[in-house]
């Protein structure tokens, strides 16, 4: 197991290098000389020091079809990964995800804000399904495709060290492929004339729903079902969810930090299995001073699963 330890740490070595620097990576070098005194806390170490780095040290090593991505997987997860890109092995994954790669010089430099992550504690789910490069005012074209789901955990759990991937998901079908096979769900009108393609985890609205709010996009109506759309509507005063959205985006006082995935969210499961997103008491304590608002509370989503994604079909406003 060493010899993995080591290609992680120079893989991410290079990587600092390379211009993808993080705090941690400054004494990777040093740490590397230390492997053999202790197996578990080198480990530890030398892996990525945060849930959404994970992601980016996968997404630069598969970009140059390193096979060391590898060591970022604990075994689970990488046959996980090989099944989901119908190959016999990691190694062998690794090199078809990066054959769909358009342009390898950018795919680890996806926007940050494209990026959800949910933070459990002992482990942390990474939605990297939905990169995108540049930003609104200097937009990049795709460089390739979304990574797929990660779950990560911490190598000890005691907390500090790195994290590793223990769970992959692949990333739901284009809207083309599953709109031949979901099941028909009534939705409101897009105001875009774009079927769009709904979260593959519910708590993504937090982003999401935030994103559509700051920009005064009714389109994310869409994916509300017809009554959750009118609940919507009604809980803001608004004949429609549209004109909800426009309301709410009037309040917003910081776009950027509203536009990101907020703390504070939580979920349940109702009596009916449905996952509801509780997005009441949020924070953006991790852009700027604790405890300023950067908007107003979204309310109480109520999802149900619909191909390959989570669509709203009840809603209940905050108290």
């Amino acid at each position: 197991m060493q010899w993995r330890i080591f290609g992680v740490g120079v893989a991410l070595t290079g990587l600092a290098a390379s211009g993808l620097t993080w705090d941690h990576l400054q004494a990777s070098a040093v740490e590397q000389h230390s492997i053999a005194s202790d197996h578990v806390t080198t480990k530890a170490a030398l892996y990525p020091r945060s849930p959404s780095e994970v992601l980016r040290v996968a997404a630069d090593m598969t970009s140059r079809d390193d096979p060391q991505a590898c060591e970022l997987f604990e075994d689970a997860a990488a046959l996980e990964f090989a099944a989901a890109l119908r190959a016999p092995s990691c190694p062998v994954a690794v090199r078809k995800l990066a054959g769909q790669i358009t342009d390898f010089t950018t795919y680890a430099s996806y926007a940050p804000h494209s990026v959800v992550v949910l933070d459990r504690g002992p482990d942390a789910v990474v939605d990297g399904c939905s990169l995108r490069w540049g930003n609104a005012i200097a937009p990049q074209p795709d460089a390739g495709p979304g990574f797929g789901r990660l779950t990560v955990s911490r190598i000890t759990p005691s907390g500090g060290g790195g994290w590793i991937i223990d769970h992959y998901q692949p990333c739901p079908p284009p809207p083309s492929t599953t709109a031949a096979t979901a099941p028909p769900v009534t939705r409101t009108p897009s105001t875009t004339g774009l079927r769009r393609q709904p979260p593959m985890y519910a708590p993504a609205y937090g982003q999401l729903l935030g994103r559509a709010i700051a920009n005064g996009d009714g389109g994310v109506c869409e994916l509300f079902v017809a009554d959750a759309a009118r609940q919507f509507a009604v809980a803001h005063a608004t004949p429609s969810c549209e004109e909800a959205i426009l309301a709410l985006s009037q309040q917003v006082s910081h776009p950027a930090w509203y536009s990101t995935q907020p703390g504070g969210i939580t979920t349940t499961t109702d009596s009916a299995g449905h996952i509801v997103v509780h997005a009441c008491t949020l924070n953006w304590n991790s852009l700027g001073p604790d405890n300023v608002p950067a908007g107003p509370p979204m309310g109480h989503l109520t999802t149900a699963a619909e191909g390959g994604g989570f669509v709203i079909v009840g809603y209940q406003p905050c108290p």
